[in-house]
């Protein structure tokens, strides 16, 4: 832990204050290294395995940066899927990291996996795996606002998105040549985030269609995902323009979702108005918060009051662990029922037994993955835990009718259907 009378940027109380306190209200780590890239200070309480893991896939000539005068500042995801800003500090042979963050939940058997591409020992895989609950789940955009305040404090000024050179580091492994999948370029490829991460969008209005209790007010609060130049120069304007355009696509989730459109309306109007009412950036957050809890909740009561509470609690927990395997004796043990009752049960409910709603709930998640990242078949397979790229694409086929590869070209090439 630091100790809390040590500085981390000790020339200047002010800056020190700054990053202080992104540091202690979002969990982002702060490291500062000098030119030769020793360590000179850091904020974070898991200092040394993530100074490695800063080391372990960065693609950009540090040394470089830290050696030239005006350097822009660099954002980069690595292999491992960890985000990560450098600033190079003006005037300074030295820069600040801030990081890592991931931009999604990613389980601990994928993450493992990846790790098991970089040729460690098992004994840094397993010092990895144990801190990788402690990284914060950051979207892109609320990161970039994070590191805007720190770039505001060093450099005066508030950098513009198109200033910030992105990289995205790839794995070792080539992709298949039989794939017919081919992947931006090797060097350098930037990463489209300058409205924000389409994969959280989706991922929050699909949560609100399904009234799904996995994600929670804190989720909002991170994953802002309405961006872009609403207000140039206002954060307060900005956050409650995002604030006013979030709640307009949440309702109308909702109102997909089963919830009464009357009801979904009337509520959008109040807290539109509470929005306009918010002093502060903060404010307004939490009034976007209260707003994304308000509308899963009363979907999940629309969705959830036919159903028995064992399969309330069952679809519950699906949602909960789409990226993990879920033996359905897992969950019966967990309600104290046998397999066959429980199993029974929700068929009776929901019309589908409990194996196909899983598979219907990952294949859904997987199509959002396949429209809104770069992640391969195989990475996408991985994180939804279906055991082999080879059933998730016949699993995929047989139920939307296309490969997960003929899926996404269509999608992404604006070819897909008119709603």
């Amino acid at each position: 832990m630091e100790q809390p009378e040590q500085l981390f940027y000790a020339k200047d109380e002010k800056k020190d204050l700054l990053c202080r306190s992104i540091y202690h209200v979002s969990g982002i780590s702060f490291f500062l290294f000098d030119k030769e890239l020793n360590l000179c200070s850091a904020l974070s309480h898991m200092t040394e395995p993530l100074k490695d893991f800063f080391f372990l896939n960065c693609p950009l000539d540090l040394k470089k940066l830290t050696r030239s005068t005006g350097a822009d500042p660099c954002f980069y995801m690595d292999s491992l899927h960890l985000n990560w800003f450098i600033l190079p500090l003006p005037g300074e042979t030295s820069l600040i990291v801030l990081g890592p963050v991931f931009e999604m939940d990613i389980s601990f058997a994928y993450f493992y996996k990846k790790l098991d591409f970089q040729q460690l020992s098992i004994q840094a895989r397993s010092r990895f795996s144990t801190i990788m609950k402690e990284i914060p789940v950051i979207q892109y955009l609320q990161f970039f606002q994070y590191f805007s305040l720190v770039y505001y404090g060093f450099c005066g000024s508030v950098p513009e998105m198109d200033t910030v050179r992105k990289y995205q580091k790839q794995e070792a492994p080539a992709p298949s040549k039989k794939s017919g999948h081919h992947r931006r370029g090797r060097e350098e490829p930037e990463i489209p985030a300058s409205h924000g991460s389409r994969l959280a969008e989706q991922i929050m209005l699909e949560n609100v269609r399904n009234g799904s209790m996995a994600f929670p007010m804190s989720f909002a609060q991170k994953h802002s995902y309405v961006k872009g130049p609403l207000s140039h120069g206002d954060p307060l304007r900005q956050a409650q323009n995002e604030s006013i355009i979030m709640t307009s696509l949440v309702a109308r989730a909702a109102v997909e979702g089963g919830m009464d459109p009357e009801e979904a309306y009337t509520l959008s109007d109040t807290f539109i108005l509470e929005a306009e009412l918010c002093t502060s950036q903060e404010e307004a957050l939490t009034v976007t918060a209260k707003m994304y809890q308000t509308y899963i909740q009363g979907v999940a009561r629309v969705r959830m009051q036919r159903y028995h509470p064992a399969v309330s609690f069952t679809c519950t927990y699906i949602d909960k662990h789409l990226n993990e395997v879920i033996p359905l004796e897992e969950i019966a043990r967990e309600l104290g029922y046998e397999t066959y009752y429980l199993t029974n049960l929700f068929k009776k409910d929901t019309g589908k037994t409990i194996k196909a709603y899983i598979l219907e709930k990952k294949l859904a998640l997987a199509k959002i993955m396949l429209e809104t990242t770069m992640m391969d078949v195989c990475e996408i397979s991985d994180q939804l835990a279906f055991g082999s790229s080879s059933y998730f694409c016949t699993q995929f086929k047989n139920s939307v009718g296309e490969t997960p590869r003929s899926y996404r070209l269509r999608m992404t090439s604006g070819n897909a259907p008119q709603a």
